[in-house]
């Protein structure tokens, strides 16, 4: 697949579930199970889409109230 090409795979969630999978408190397929974040376009991304988004570089890091 030739990278100059555009692709689009629209997403649709909600902000706290968005928020959730980036920072990495929960996972893109836990999302898409429970019909939280719907996706739309070739399977080559949907079902890779924790490879296109890259997680926010505080994910791993526990919240305060726990450290």
């Amino acid at each position: 697949m030739p990278w100059n090409l555009p692709l689009e795979s629209p997403l649709t969630t909600d902000l706290r579930t968005m928020v959730g999978c980036w920072m990495g408190d929960e996972t893109y397929k836990a999302a898409i199970v429970d019909k939280r974040l719907q996706l739309v376009g070739p399977s080559a991304l949907t079902r890779n889409i924790q490879h296109w988004i890259a997680d926010s570089i505080f994910a791993g890091i526990p919240p305060a109230r726990e450290i």
